[in-house]
């Protein structure tokens, strides 16, 4: 019968070549889902019963002192007596050798050798007086002292996840979004912390959660967040959170073992590079976006202490990143194809590997039933990118949307894929459309440097650019460009270090008039490019417009090209925008009975209009702006659900963190005469309206209420304070010139089956102060409302007040 400790060293020994033999593997295959089932096997290895037990010296010789001494008695015995009893000596031999499995030596000094030995290793004046229990004394210490280290650290751990706040609704929204996507049957919980730890799932005692540093997602665009977020959550799908306890197991019993460490920190590298590679799948062109978010997070856990995590996540090194990054850009097979299951079942069947070994996860095993389908319904998008006199245009980058969207302003598609290819040099393009499973709406962008994008300019509403594509079907799109400037340039703080996600608006002004030309955001490396102003200077207003750039991120100070037109054309291509750190302003926003207001806009403008900063209140009422220039501002908050707002002056000349600003209660008046159209609550603008909102004009017509389905008007997101004041090319007064604009412009349309009708609006979010220049798209029944209502506020307007 084997005895603990040759079962012991015989897995220690099978386990060290083992983990050898699948370094070796490593070093030339890169499957990291097969690798991450090997090194899973290897630490699975230490707890299984051996197939094989070792003949090494060591495996009885160090911690079998009792069996020895036994064995020298019956060797002293079998000498002593062979000369006499020849038979009994052979069969001392024989026993002996059943028992030590390997005999004595004959000769007259082995007893003096095992004497010797034996003494050396345990004496017997020692207090325990034996090897075996020595050794198992100094393991259990060992194993208790590392299981308490563990303990006291999940526990404390424990204690601050208890603390920790539900996400946001966007949050919750995008985590049942790709928890759907990746196929989870349980939405996982998820929680938020300001401490600064990295994005993990912590499982200890509990179903797994999904944990976020709120300061660094505040910080990180809306597809970084979604990509962070997916690859958490392919963690959970896979349930790597089982592995950790494996793990906890392993380096808690074996903590001797050298391999423990080396296994377990390949699992970890592993189980990363999978679950890159799902989020690439899940985002296939956003793989810059994704490497600029882990760069993101090292530099967020870099930047304070960070609270202590029990158990070890990925994001833990520059070398660990720098591979992963690397990897990113790799297109390297990370799932359990067929080939690659047979090759692992083939080496764990090796002599000394144990005969059992754990399935791969059910994501791990070849192509899922939606990759299965998805392929069998790849579309087909082809064709030809031409300039305006017909000849073909080379290294045309060609984006397209699935389902179909307005890509002049997805600049951060949280609801879209996008997919992208270039010309080649007659100008053709094809491009494979995986997933379509029923007929859909995609859109096309296409980008050339000395070209306008397909997506035309914002105030003209953009270019549809649509299609209708079928599961399998082909679709060829002939796209013409019409020329452009083209500006390219570099985002840079004071130290020159480049900055991502830098919101870039480029706009055409003029004294009483302005448009939006484009909006794009800088590169993870601080890049960004401009496509859509005209090669000449257009009239706006009765005046030539000035093409005017500004560059705004929420943690430095604002930036702005005055005009790009008067850059030289040697410049264009080679700009340099150096945004500052500035200042910091945070603090509490109270009602006026004293309590925190919670998602309250707080923004804050330097009185020369330079700046500005917003942001909303969290659940507590504290805000925190960042980015503030130096000089006299006004700090405007407003609470529209409480109907309560304030504006104070503000120095800025240093950084403030404990502000506590009072709302007021706004002067709305009591009674409002409103008007339901097109599914809105519309009001006229009265000085009172505009005082008690902020307008900027006492003319127009104010939305009270944007209604449940404003989404259908095409116009963009409406709320409450917003206000419209033209229609077509003309100003409007009230909500009656409002409608009766609209069924103006309708009238000169010649469809009357849809009716795109031009409107501005005002409007005030945390991104921006401005107007929009929308097309509302209307239908017949949509006209035939309207000139019902313009009847009743014709028959308003005649009454006396």
């Amino acid at each position: 019968m084997w005895s603990f400790w040759q079962i012991v060293t015989s897995n220690a020994v099978v386990v060290l070549l083992l983990a050898i033999g699948v370094g070796l593997v490593s070093r030339f295959w890169k499957n990291a889902a097969a690798l991450h089932l090997l090194w899973l096997i290897v630490l699975l290895k230490l707890f299984a019963p051996p197939l094989v037990i070792t003949r090494l010296p060591v495996s009885f010789t160090f911690l079998q002192g009792t069996v020895h001494a036994e064995a020298l008695d019956r060797h002293a015995s079998s000498t002593a007596g062979q000369q006499e009893h020849p038979s009994a000596a052979q069969a001392a031999d024989s026993t002996s050798g059943n028992r030590l499995v390997a005999s004595p030596r004959a000769d007259e000094r082995g007893p003096q050798i095992f004497e010797r030995w034996r003494r050396f290793v345990a004496p017997t004046d020692w207090p325990l007086g034996n090897v075996s229990v020595l050794v198992g004394a100094i393991w259990l210490l060992g194993a208790f002292c590392v299981g308490a280290a563990y303990a006291i650290r999940i526990r404390r751990f424990a204690r601050y996840v208890a603390h920790f706040e539900p996400p946001t609704a966007a949050i919750q929204t995008m985590v049942a979004e790709l928890s759907q996507r990746l196929g989870l049957a349980r939405l996982p919980d998820v929680l938020m912390t300001s401490r600064t730890l990295p994005p993990l799932v912590w499982s200890i005692a509990t179903a797994p959660r999904v944990i976020l540093p709120s300061r660094l997602f505040a910080r990180l665009s809306g597809e970084a967040q979604a990509a962070i977020l997916a690859h958490e959550l392919v963690h959970v799908r896979r349930r790597d959170y089982l592995v950790r306890l494996l793990e906890l197991a392993a380096t808690t019993l074996f903590w001797w073992h050298p391999v423990v460490r080396w296994a377990t920190w390949q699992l970890r590298e592993l189980e990363e590079q999978c679950c890159d590679a799902r989020v690439l799948q899940l985002f296939p062109q956003q793989p810059r976006t994704y490497a600029a978010a882990l760069v993101d997070t090292l530099e967020f856990l870099s930047e304070q202490p960070r609270t202590f995590v029990p158990l070890p996540t990925a994001i833990q090194s520059g070398g660990s990143l720098s591979r992963r990054i690397r990897m990113l850009t790799e297109n390297r097979r990370n799932r359990l194809s067929g080939l690659s299951a047979a090759l692992v079942v083939g080496l764990v069947s090796l002599p000394f590997v144990v005969g059992f070994a754990a399935d791969p996860a059910p994501n791990d095993r070849g192509d899922s039933k939606e990759q299965k389908a998805e392929r069998g319904s790849i579309a087909l998008l082809e064709g030809r990118v031409n300039n305006e006199a017909g000849a073909p245009l080379a290294d045309a980058r060609v984006r397209v949307a699935i389902p179909a969207a307005r890509m002049l302003f997805l600049v951060s598609p949280a609801d879209h894929r996008l997919l992208e290819t270039k010309t080649d040099a007659k100008g053709d393009f094809r491009l494979e459309l995986p997933g379509i499973t029923k007929p859909t709406k995609i859109s096309i962008d296409a980008q050339l440097a000395g070209y306008r994008r397909l997506t035309g300019t914002m105030m003209r509403g953009g270019d549809p650019n649509e299609y209708q594509i079928a599961p399998g079907g082909t679709v060829r799109a002939a796209v013409k460009l019409k020329p452009a400037l083209y500006f390219a340039g570099m985002v840079v703080d004071e130290k020159e270090k480049p900055i991502p996600g830098v919101e870039i608006w480029a706009n055409a002004n003029a004294t009483r008039a302005s448009g939006g030309v484009e909006r794009t955001k800088s590169n993870p490396d601080g890049s960004f490019e401009l496509f859509n102003y005209s090669p000449k200077r257009f009239d706006l207003g009765g005046e030539p417009s000035r093409g005017m750039v500004s560059f705004d991120h929420p943690d430095y100070v604002d930036a702005e090209i005055d005009d790009v037109y008067a850059i030289p054309d040697q410049d264009r291509r080679t700009l340099r925008i150096v945004l500052p750190t500035g200042h910091t302003v945070a603090g509490t926003i109270l009602d006026d009975a004293g309590n925190p207001v919670p998602r309250a806009m707080v923004k804050a403008v330097r009185n020369d209009g330079v700046d500005r900063k917003a942001t909303m209140t969290d659940s507590k009422g504290q805000f925190k702006l960042s980015g503030l220039a130096e000089g006299p501002t006004t700090l405007s908050v407003r609470a529209l659900d409480i109907k309560q707002k304030i504006q104070q002056p503000l120095l800025v000349d240093k950084d403030q963190n404990d502000l506590i600003v009072r709302l007021q209660k706004m002067l709305v008046p009591p009674h409002v005469k409103s008007y339901a159209v097109l599914g809105m609550e519309l009001a006229d603008i009265t000085p009172k309206l505009k005082a008690a909102y902020d307008l900027s004009d006492w003319r127009g017509a104010l939305i009270l209420d944007p209604g449940k389905d404003s989404a259908r008007l095409k116009i963009g997101h409406l709320a409450e304070g917003y206000d419209f004041w033209m229609v077509g090319e003309k100003r409007i007064a009230n909500v009656r010139e409002f409608v009766e604009r609209i069924l103006a412009e309708a009238a000169t349309q010649q469809t009357k089956k849809k009716y795109s009708i031009r409107v501005v609006y005002s409007f005030s979010t945390v991104d921006f102060d401005g107007t929009n220049t929308q097309y509302l798209k209307l239908t017949p029944e949509d006209i035939k409302q309207l000139q019902v209502i313009l009847a009743q506020l014709t028959n308003d307007a005649k009454l006396p007040d």
